[in-house]
């Protein structure tokens, strides 16, 4: 089996149990606030997987993190969305001569900068999304999106943080 399919079957089962496990217990600010490190998942996957194949692993993600959460397809939602969005990022943040076949969606792979503002798009749209759906209401809107992005800033800077800690470092990167 190719060594990259099963670094991201690893990777799959690893996140879904630290969610499932160690984070739903981090309530952060009386429960307003989440680290949602699972979506690290879909950050991760190769820049050449097909859409099709994105949304799929994007579903059975966020349907594995609704049974440790209890939450009927709200991550299952919010996953779908951001595997949707994913390949619009990606163009969006693409480099002039485009994505080398080599390049990941990494700190060591195609730079801070572009980690960054990769990180931080998806974080918003999925956290955004998660929010909303999870409230289902217009009432105290100001106060969901406030959680969200609260949430989005705490668990952007774990992503990051996870990126220095857990990835080599490429020679000359940043």
């Amino acid at each position: 089996m190719n060594r990259e399919i099963v670094e991201n079957i690893i990777r799959f089962v690893v996140l879904i149990l630290l969610q499932g496990l160690v984070l739903i217990n981090m309530n952060l600010y009386d429960g307003s606030m989440q680290i949602y490190y699972y979506i690290l998942f879909i950050l991760l996957l190769p820049l050449r997987t097909p859409p099709a194949l994105t949304m799929f692993l994007a579903f059975i993600l966020g349907l594995c993190v609704d049974m440790f959460y209890n939450t009927m397809g709200v991550h299952a939602s919010a996953c779908l969305v951001i595997g949707f969005a994913r390949g619009r990022i990606l163009e969006l943040l693409a480099p002039r001569d485009g994505y080398d076949i080599k390049d990941r969606p990494t700190v060591s792979g195609l730079g801070l900068s572009w980690f960054v503002q990769y990180a931080v798009l998806v974080t918003l749209i999925h956290h955004i999304w998660l929010f909303l759906i999870e409230a289902f209401k217009v009432e105290g809107i100001l106060s969901t999106l406030g959680s969200a992005f609260l949430s989005v800033l705490f668990t952007f800077l774990v992503l990051v943080l996870g990126q220095f800690l857990f990835h080599r470092q490429r020679k000359g990167a940043l």
